[in-house]
């Protein structure tokens, strides 16, 4: 299974790590409020972060999604992002995710 993040600019990171994505989501300023960063697993699921807490989850590949949660916290962003690396996507699935991108 293989790792990747998009930064603002859309520039890849292969295999993030921990200290990688914490700097990724310490880029988003409210300057651009629009900017996100997004960690992909295995090329299919995603979760992108804004700067104002949205994060959306979907899967670019099977069409599903998306579905948003609003103002979380960088440190639960983090605990997102692990469980989208474990391949967790049932526990993913069970969190109180809306529908559509919130944007």
């Amino acid at each position: 299974m293989s790792n990747s993040a998009l930064d603002q600019n859309g520039d890849t990171v292969w295999n993030p790590s921990l200290k990688q994505r914490r700097t990724l989501l310490g880029s988003l300023s409210a300057d651009d409020a629009e900017a996100c960063v997004t960690l992909i697993h295995d090329g299919q699921w995603s979760i992108s972060a804004f700067h104002s807490g949205l994060v959306c989850l979907e899967n670019a590949v099977s069409g599903e999604g998306p579905w948003h949660m609003a103002e979380i916290p960088v440190t639960k962003i983090l605990d997102l992002w692990l469980l989208l690396t474990d391949g967790s996507l049932q526990e993913l699935r069970q969190l109180p995710w809306q529908d559509g991108d919130g944007l």
